[in-house]
């Protein structure tokens, strides 16, 4: 009884469960029940009509720029700040515009990584494209073109395709910002990261074919960002599961203990269609930007990273 029980606790460590970092920073398998399939979830016709009435086209006080390259300052440990990357990923959603607003009143800088096939969508959504562009302090970046379809093993079986729907995406918002330049993407359903000083796979992927992806998207010079926490959320209606305090904890935690890719650099992962007004995550995203400033953290794009 005593060799079964130690079979059951130890295969899944031995057969391929990868281990990931939980809430208080220890390690966790990376493939348990409360993990968030990475499909969208539907947008019903309340989302459409909600979308349609809401939407404005704010004019701008500021013009569209874009911000030149920030000196590297070394700091000493003693003043060592943290630093939040906001990224926001799957727009343009009914949410997205709720997020537009939010960080433009807080003047902070982020990273909306989006998705070619929902600009096309509708007119609504690609006013929603456009008003992200031309917020002078959120980064537009990559998500691919068709979010692989929501089938993420056969997309990533073929290189050349995975290839080609970055680039697709890549053409569409150089045709709407004509300053973008650098090719900044996070994969569709994959933590990973393929840039000058960070090389990681997804963890509970093992395919070597996918590996070969994110190597020729890297060789085409495409810079692929992960993730060091999840904000998580309820994938059949999008609610978020945990509150804005305990998220600050947790990314505390997470940059006290050393569990990010970079030290005192956190990479926050959001979804938009959690930021919608129906269900109050509108709200729940002001309280997090408004206790990380009081937690003294600051805020940079992707491009800074």
């Amino acid at each position: 009884m005593k060799i079964l029980l130690a079979i059951l606790t130890f295969a899944p460590l031995l057969f391929g469960q990868w281990m990931i970092v939980k809430d208080d920073g220890t390690l966790e398998a990376y493939n348990n029940q409360k993990e968030n399939s990475y499909n969208i979830p539907s947008q019903n016709r309340y989302d459409e009509k909600e979308l349609a009435k809401t939407i404005t086209v704010h004019k701008k006080k500021h013009k569209k720029h874009r911000k030149r390259a920030k000196k590297r300052v070394i700091i000493t440990d003693g003043s060592r700040k943290k630093i939040a990357y906001l990224t926001f990923d799957d727009g343009p959603l009914n949410g997205t515009q709720n997020v537009i607003n939010i960080l433009s009143d807080n003047r902070i800088d982020a990273t909306m990584f989006m998705i070619g096939r929902h600009v096309e969508q509708n007119r609504f959504r690609k006013k929603l494209f456009q008003m992200a562009i031309d917020e002078p302090n959120i980064l537009v970046a990559n998500h691919t073109y068709s979010h692989a379809n929501g089938h993420y093993s056969r997309f990533y079986s073929d290189k050349n395709r995975v290839i080609h729907d970055l680039q697709k995406m890549e053409r569409k918002i150089s045709i709407h910002d004509p300053l973008h330049s650098k090719k900044c993407c996070r994969l569709a359903g994959r933590n990973v990261f393929r840039l000058p000083f960070i090389r990681r796979d997804d963890p509970a992927i093992k395919k070597k074919r996918e590996q070969n992806c994110y190597d020729a998207l890297a060789n085409k010079g495409f810079q692929i960002f992960g993730w060091d926490y999840q904000w998580d959320y309820n994938p059949r209606n999008g609610k978020l599961y945990k509150s804005p305090q305990e998220i600050v904890r947790i990314m505390d935690r997470l940059i006290q203990r050393g569990r990010t890719r970079k030290p005192n650099k956190l990479i926050l992962l959001m979804h938009d269609f959690t930021f919608k007004s129906r269900f109050g995550g509108d709200e729940k995203l002001r309280k997090l930007i408004a206790l990380l400033k009081k937690d003294k953290w600051r805020f940079e794009d992707l491009e800074s990273y």
